[in-house]
């Protein structure tokens, strides 16, 4: 015996996607090149270059492997990408820091102050950065 008011099997119903769902994107390729990076990122500092995919990094990212391949080419490519979004800032405070050690100290300039000028970017960053600069950090040690 049917109850008239059970709802009809939908037959045209698609399975559940396994995975992450996909992130909604305001600003078309620019919030999906960032979010290619912020996940490759991720897994790189957590796996390394050779324990990580494409595929993973797609998955992680939401997106298909060809808009990774699109993007960024190669793993090496991907890889480059994430290294260098970062290591732009990161020299160019050291560069500063180490200009304005210079500026301050004149004549009395010593090697521990340079370095201490050259390495506390990095540290500030990945201390109060967020979690992206946290993974570069750990990418780059």
């Amino acid at each position: 015996m049917t109850q008239p008011d059970a709802p009809a099997p939908e037959d045209d119903a698609k399975p559940a996607r396994r995975g992450r769902p996909p992130k909604t994107r305001t600003s078309g390729g620019i919030d999906t090149r960032e979010s290619i990076l912020d996940a490759a990122e991720d897994l790189f500092s957590k796996h390394g270059f050779y324990g990580v995919t494409i595929r993973e990094v797609a998955r992680e990212a939401g997106v298909d492997t060809a808009l990774v391949h699109y993007y960024f080419g190669a793993k090496r490519g991907l890889f480059d990408a994430v290294f260098l979004r970062r290591a732009e800032v990161w020299n160019n405070e050291r560069v500063d820091a180490i200009n304005r050690y210079a500026r301050e100290a004149g004549e009395a300039m010593t090697l521990e102050g340079v370095l201490e000028a050259f390495l506390r970017p990095p540290f500030q960053w990945s201390l109060k950065g967020g979690p992206g600069w946290k993974h570069y950090s750990a990418l780059v040690a």
